[in-house]
C-alpha cells in the first residue's frame, strides 16, 4: 500500500519523472503513467480504512485531477502553446468527466472500478 501512496505523494508534488512532472513540464500525456495512478487511486480506496489518512489523500487526489484538467483547458484554448496531442479531443471531454468521477468515488469511499477509467 506504501507504493499506491507514494505514487499518489510524487505525483501531487510533481516530482521528476511522473505522470504529472512530465505533464506540467513537458507538455507530455503518458497514458501509462496516468494508468498506474489511476490503479493506485483504485488500490487505495479499497486497502484504507484509516479516515485521516484518506482525507489527506483525498486533497492529493482531487488536486491532481483539478491539475489534469486545467491542463485539458489549456489545450483546448487555440491562442496556449501547451498542447496534449496524445488525446483526442473526445477523449480530453471523457478524461475530464472520469477526473471528477474518481475524486468523488474515492473521497465518498465508493467502489472503484479502476478498468473504466483506464485510457
Amino acid at each position: 500500500m506504501e507504493n499506491y501512496k507514494n505514487i499518489i505523494h510524487s505525483n501531487a508534488n510533481s516530482e521528476g519523472g511522473t505522470f504529472m512532472y512530465n505533464l506540467r513540464s513537458e507538455s507530455f500525456f503518458d497514458k501509462g503513467q496516468y494508468n498506474e495512478m489511476v490503479f493506485a487511486i483504485a488500490q487505495l480506496n479499497k486497502q484504507l480504512t484509516n479516515a485521516e489518512e484518506r482525507s489527506v489523500l483525498a486533497v492529493e487526489i482531487w488536486e491532481i485531477c483539478f491539475l489534469i484538467q486545467c491542463s485539458l483547458f489549456h489545450d483546448l484554448n487555440p491562442r496556449d502553446v501547451f498542447s496534449i496531442p496524445e488525446l483526442s479531443e473526445e477523449k480530453k471531454g471523457e478524461l475530464s468527466k472520469d477526473l471528477h468521477t474518481i475524486g468523488n468515488f474515492f473521497s465518498y469511499k465508493r467502489e472503484l472500478d479502476f478498468r473504466d477509467y483506464l485510457l
